[in-house]
């Protein structure tokens, strides 16, 4: 198989496409073919060696991939040859095929493709879904469903218009796995549909301020910088 090396510490510049032998699962193991791998700044760090992690020449970079099923080793039994998988190695996946424990795989949401997926591996991840509003609630629980397929750790909701309309609050304050729901005042909620989990932030000092700019003259962008 093709696979992308860093044999010494350097630019991008520097890494080496070699061929080297397939990989063959152990027990407990699988072989993915890698279609689309994810390169990140981090990348650029660990093959010029100021990454807190350093692994032994040679190596490939590339944490996140996606790709199919090849092989899996004696006792795997979540995953077969030709399943569709998302996988997170730390390095090693610029290359045409990856070994790894099945157990770092999660099965690849229907209708996605390789490039986005190899690009939103979620696994042991705390994730916020951001939202501008919030009504029924039904879009975000499917979205809920779908995160816990990539078995994230935790999940956090935020929301600028909260209208929780239709139960909406008691169905995503019930949901175990979220921790916290976040929205701001620009609708009123009322005291019946408070739920514990529900956090509520004012923007009257933000938009106090911006009156207060506004009748000076005065920039109000600087506001909305993170």
């Amino acid at each position: 198989m093709k696979a992308l090396l860093c044999t010494h510490y350097g630019p991008p510049d520097d890494l080496e496409l070699a061929e080297l032998p397939d990989p063959r699962p152990g027990a407990g193991e699988a072989v993915v073919r890698v279609k689309a791998a994810a390169l990140n700044f981090f990348d650029t760090l660990i093959i010029a060696g100021k990454y807190q992690h350093k692994p032994a020449f040679p190596f490939s970079p590339a944490a996140e991939f996606a790709g199919e099923v090849e092989s899996v080793g004696s006792g795997v039994t979540g995953f077969s040859p030709g399943d569709r998988v998302i996988g997170n190695i730390g390095w090693g996946a610029a290359r045409e095929k990856a070994l790894l424990a099945a157990e770092q795989l999660v099965a690849m949401p229907a209708g996605l493709d390789f490039d986005r997926a190899a690009a939103i591996d979620l696994a042991g991840r705390d994730v916020i879904v951001l939202d501008d509003e919030i009504a029924k609630g039904s879009t975000v629980l499917e979205l809920l469903e779908r995160l816990r397929e990539q078995k994230v750790q935790s999940i956090r909701i935020a929301c600028t218009h909260g209208l929780f309309s239709s139960g909406a609050l008691d169905r995503l304050g019930a949901q175990t796995d979220v921790a916290e729901i976040v929205c701001t005042n620009t609708v009123p909620i009322a005291a019946e549909k408070l739920v514990p989990k529900l956090k509520v932030l004012s923007i009257a000092p933000a938009l106090a301020e911006a009156m207060r700019r506004i009748h000076n003259g005065e920039s109000v962008s600087t506001l909305f910088h993170a």
